[in-house]
């Protein structure tokens, strides 16, 4: 029979599960078990050393003809609040585990070393809804970009069609997008886009992914970052930063391209049986099937775009400032010899 006494003993003396096993000769999981039980029956060592051996047998002995056995008696985290917790920024997988670690000390119970704490998690996660907070953090980052699909609406006085631009922004932690139709990609309607999308998603993420196009980034080198005047000016007003995708890496902007192509067939596609005579009457109706699809449910997972967001996303996201910006054209201008500049062919001192 195992030395349980002298377990419990070694145990509230300060000495480690590993020393305990070694100093007994016996294994690691049986000094494991025997210190559970001991915690959840809140026996301690003056109280068990005056018991039998049949005693002792009785309480610590494994049933063998139990299905159940063996019995984990380490401390289990609530991985479904946990993966709450994880999605927010700035919470990592270490930092849970030292939290989970220091309140079992404080009770009294044995927990998980970091590695078998990270894989019972990541098994969880890959089970569940929460395998996304492995990528994202909710409210850290939003992607945006141009589609290659062109909408299209009807001049009601000359019928003729007229093709514009579909602008995307995605918040990659939950999927929730935002779509706007524009009459061109000229500076004024990227930005304008950009503040519809940030009154769409009541509040601003941190960071702000657009790719490598002319209306928002000049150069882009491994050396150096030049961003176009506006598009920085817009993003310091609602204090957030633009973190370009590296040059010829696609994957940086994932998200956001995978819902092209789901936007591209559930808006666009549905958007060929409605006549719109103008581009205001094009993006009322693809508002309403913007909003169904974010509300549509998920396939290979519980809830939907619309669910992750307000559970998780909205409360982390920034306050919108108290004003919209308004675009703002900047521009280097030559100073003549008698101290003036032009512009749109006025002088101005």
């Amino acid at each position: 029979m195992p030395n349980y006494i002298e377990m419990l003993r070694l145990y509230e003396a300060g000495f480690s599960l590993r020393q305990i096993a070694k100093l007994v000769s016996s294994g690691r999981n049986t000094v494991t078990r025997t210190i559970k039980i001991a915690q959840e029956k809140e026996l301690s060592y003056d109280e068990v050393a005056q018991w039998s051996r049949h005693e002792l047998e009785t309480m610590f002995q494994l049933d063998r003809n139990k299905k159940d056995q063996p019995v984990s008696y380490y401390t289990m985290p609530d991985y479904k609040q946990l993966a709450k917790e994880l999605a927010k920024p700035g919470v990592t997988m270490q930092l849970l585990w030292e939290e989970y670690a220091q309140e079992a000390r404080l009770n009294h119970k044995i927990y998980y070393k970091l590695t078998q704490f990270k894989k019972h998690f990541n098994d969880y996660l890959a089970k569940t809804s929460f395998s996304h907070v492995l990528h994202h953090k909710a409210g850290e980052q939003v992607q945006v970009d141009w589609t290659g699909k062109r909408p299209q609406w009807i001049d009601p006085m000359t019928g003729e069609i007229i093709k514009g631009d579909l602008f995307v922004g995605t918040l990659p932690f939950s999927g929730y997008t935002y779509a706007q139709a524009c009459i061109d990609q000229k500076m004024p309607r990227w930005i304008e886009a950009h503040i519809h999308m940030f009154e769409y998603f009541q509040g601003v993420p941190t960071l702000l992914t657009p790719d490598n196009l002319r209306t928002g980034v000049t150069k882009n080198t491994k050396k150096e970052l030049l961003l176009n005047p506006t598009y920085e000016d817009m993003a310091n007003h609602y204090q957030t930063i633009i973190v370009p995708t590296r040059v010829a890496h696609p994957k940086d902007k994932a998200a956001v391209e995978n819902h092209v192509k789901h936007l591209t067939t559930h808006i666009i596609g549905r958007m060929r049986n409605y006549q719109c005579f103008s581009i205001e009457e094009y993006n009322h109706y693809l508002r309403k099937l913007l909003d169904e699809f974010n509300a549509k449910p998920f396939q290979k997972k519980e809830g939907s775009r619309l669910e992750l967001f307000k559970e998780f996303e909205q409360v982390a996201l920034k306050p919108l400032p108290a004003y919209a910006y308004e675009v703002c054209e900047f521009k280097e201008a030559k100073v003549y010899t008698n101290s003036h500049i032009t512009f749109n062919k006025h002088y101005y001192s």
